[in-house]
């Protein structure tokens, strides 16, 4: 027997599965990580047009729930939020990017994480926002997805192996954000200097306790952009 569930989800990625279905990979506000299968996804409706889903979008979908399956099929899906506005600026699309391969990959399926989506979508609305000071929301985001993995950063002065010695503007960076909500943070102005060091070293300090890539790929691009 399956149950139908309805639930708030952001997309992390989408995958064709044949010319009409998409097998869409989420991030839920009470269930975690979904994998679901959107049958006839691809088709057109009446007017000739068809919703395209992209990573990023908010959505609230409702399907049929059965523990035996790996992919749950959807019934039904209602777009909330497209965040058109962060594809105007590069920089924005880089950080929502390397946000949402973070969820990709330190989330497990069906393991739910209600504060780290509610900063997800904090982060998003704040990327599409060109008055936001998008690099400490980033921060921000990167700090409570750490702490909810178990490996709340604190005060980075304390740690005996750190990844690497932050300057003096860089850990009462981090500091001030450990305590800040995400309207502070959309609001904090940093040099260069410091959105390289800090970005590396949170990026570094989660590589080693995860044993994963220390940068997210769309960072690397933006990287070599710059250049």
């Amino acid at each position: 027997m399956s149950e139908l569930v309805r639930d708030a989800a952001i997309v992390l990625r989408t995958t064709a599965y044949s010319e009409t279905s998409l097998i869409i990979t989420v991030f839920t506000a009470r269930h975690g990580r979904i994998g679901l299968m959107a049958k006839g996804a691809c088709r057109k409706i009446k007017n000739g047009s068809t919703l395209v889903l992209e990573p990023g979008y908010e959505m609230e979908f409702v399907w049929a729930h059965k523990n035996s399956r790996d992919l749950q099929l959807v019934r039904e899906q209602s777009l909330l939020n497209p965040h058109f506005g962060i594809r105007q600026s590069l920089e924005a699309t880089v950080i929502a990017s390397s946000a949402l391969e973070l969820l990709l990959r330190t989330q497990n399926d069906d393991d739910p994480h209600p504060e780290l989506f509610l900063a997800a979508t904090q982060l998003l609305a704040a990327c599409e926002s060109p008055a936001s000071a998008r690099w400490s929301v980033y921060w921000k985001f990167h700090l409570v997805l750490l702490s909810q993995l178990g490996f709340a950063v604190g005060d980075p002065s304390n740690f005996t192996k750190a990844p690497f010695k932050l300057s003096g503007e860089s850990l009462a960076l981090i500091r001030m954000l450990n305590n800040a909500d995400f309207a502070i943070a959309a609001r904090l102005r940093t040099t260069a200097t410091a959105e390289r060091e800090v970005t590396r070293w949170l990026a570094l300090y989660l590589s080693e306790h995860l044993r994963m890539p220390a940068q997210p790929r769309s960072l690397e691009a933006l990287r070599w952009v710059r250049r």
